[in-house]
This record gives structure tokens, sequence and C-alpha cells, in this order.
């Protein structure tokens, strides 16, 4: 991680930076003026000196002294940095309400990714990590705080999930046939069952490889292959339904199989890694007996189980 340079005494800050220590003096200002409102245990606000120390502390082992900027209160932290999304939550806890929106658009185009969240999913670190640490923490019940942060969610997640899906470059199922192969997904779906399907399928995961997983489905880039906690009929029997149910587009099963052997192993017994056949692969998703029978499909609220009989006389977008 490279330092930021400071010219002391001198500070220079956006107004929309998380600088550390401007936010925990701001947090320790807006507490003071109605401290019988909170709870007990926190009156003597010890708990921010002890905030001040643990990051300090952390910082020092990661090779980054910080007395002087302690000294001048001045310390803006990366976004790359694994406690960014706790002090954004200090940060929203503290500022004027009404520009908590702004922050969030200022700060989505300079995250950088950390260990909660890749480069290209400030909205999963927002909605997951950030407001559940604001909630816990809203001591004066300022609900419109959480208010802000889910209105600004909600309007930017179209826009930002299909610029990390697309990579800026949007294409159209219809469009599968026309454009060049390698500029094209070997599995399309709509960015938003895409965001979904990252959510539901992490507890079938290690935690470690959640953000693999999540630069598989919506950024389509493959780092390693992800283990998965089942049997691959299981898995298997998923990426069918979502095809025959039109949740998802690929050119022939074909295909299907060999994108899912070479992305996906599967956990056996004690934790041991199975890789997956390709052949085996092919043989369940063209035959519906080999398929994970009732009660032990997985994720059946994303897309329904057909029966063979009507699946054939559905319209369909694989060419079999």
């Amino acid at each position: 991680m490279k330092e930021t340079e400071y010219d002391f005494p001198s500070t220079v800050r956006h107004v929309y930076d998380i600088d550390v220590f401007e936010i925990l003096d701001q947090l320790r200002t807006k507490l003071s003026s109605n401290i019988e409102a909170l709870p007990s245990h926190l009156r003597d606000l010890k708990f921010i000196d002890d905030d001040e120390e643990f990051f300090v502390s952390f910082m020092k082992k990661e090779g980054i002294d910080l007395t002087e900027n302690k000294k001048y209160r001045n310390y803006i932290i990366p976004s790359s940095n694994n406690l960014y999304h706790h002090y954004l939550g200090w940060k929203i806890l503290s500022m004027d309400a009404y520009k908590i929106e702004p922050l969030l658009s200022y700060q989505s185009v300079l995250f950088l990714g950390n260990d909660y969240a890749p480069k290209d999913n400030f909205l999963g670190l927002l909605e997951y990590s950030t407001y559940t640490f604001v909630k816990g923490r809203n001591y004066f019940n300022e609900f419109m705080r959480l208010e802000k942060m889910v209105d600004w969610l909600e309007r930017n997640r179209v826009f930002l999930l299909n610029k990390a899906y697309n990579n800026d470059d949007p294409i159209e199922a219809d469009e599968m046939n026309s454009r060049d192969e390698s500029k094209v997904r070997t599995v399309l779906m709509n960015p938003d069952f895409a965001s979904i399907l990252v959510e539901k399928l992490k507890q079938y995961f290690p935690e470690v490889q959640h953000t693999n997983l999540y630069n598989l489905i919506i950024k389509d880039q493959f780092k390693s292959k992800l283990s998965f906690s089942g049997n691959r009929n299981q898995l298997t029997e998923l990426f069918k339904r979502f095809h025959y149910n039109g949740k998802i587009t690929v050119r022939t099963y074909d295909v299907l199989a060999t994108w899912i052997s070479a992305n996906f192993e599967v956990l056996g017994e004690n934790n041991t890694i199975e890789q997956l056949n390709q052949d085996t692969i092919l043989a369940i998703l063209k035959n519906s007996e080999k398929e994970a029978p009732k009660g032990k499909r997985i994720l059946e609220d994303m897309a329904e189980y057909i029966v063979p009989k009507q699946r054939r006389q559905a319209k369909e977008n694989l060419t079999k």
C-alpha cells in the first residue's frame, strides 16, 4: 500500500474524502452534543479513542507510521484498505445527512477494491458491509441516513452493475450469432439476475472464493476453479434449469458443459477436491434421468423445475 504524502501542518482534503482522524473528531463532537441519548456504556466515548488506537496500530503493522498524521489529524484512508468500509460508515453517521448521496457517488468512482469487495463492486461493499455497520451504530435513530444509502443504491444499481457486467461493451442476447466469439460471453444473462445469482451462490462456496465467484459471473473473468459444496448433478442441473427457463443464453449444451467443467470443481467427502469431467457434465445436461432429483435441487426460487416433456414443448434459446 502506497502511503499518501502529507505536507504538515497543512491539511488538504476533499469534503468527501474518508479522512479517518477528521471523521473520528466529527463523530466525537456529534455524540458529545447529545450524550444522554447514547446507551449508558458508550457515554464516556472511550470507544472512539479505542477505535483510533486500533487503527494506528493496524496501520503500523502495515508498515505505515501515523504518528504525525495523528498529531495533525489528517489521514485519508485508501479504499484498498480493509478498514475502509468501517470509516465510510462512521463518515455516513457523522456528516450532514443530505450530503450522503454525493459522498457515495464520489467514493464509487474512486473505489479501488479490497478483500471485502472487488473494484467493480462498490455496491456490494455498501449494501452488505457498510449498511450493516451504519445500522448497528445508528445511536440516535437517524433513519434518514439509512434511507439515503438505500436510495442511492437503488438508483445506481442498474448503471453500475451493467458497467461491471458488460465491461463498457454491452452485448444483447440476440447479438450472439453475429458477434466475434472472442468478444461474447460463453454464458450470457441479465446483469440483475447475475448479481442475485452471485449472492445466492455464495452459500455453496468458501468465503475466500466469493470475489472469484463475482469475477466469473459478473465480469466473465477466470482466476481459479471454484469449489462447489455439493455434487456435480446439483450444479449442472441448476444451470440446465436456468437455461430452459430462459435465464441464461448459451450456444449449445457442449459449450455449457465445457464452461462448467472449466470453471468449477466439487468438494467431496472430507473436503477432497473432485474435478469435473466434461463428458459427465454433458451427459447430465442431455439426459434428464441424470439430473439432481426432487429434494436435492438447489435455488429453485430462482428458476422453477419443469418436467422434461413440458420443456420440449416450450421455446428454448439453446440449440441442441
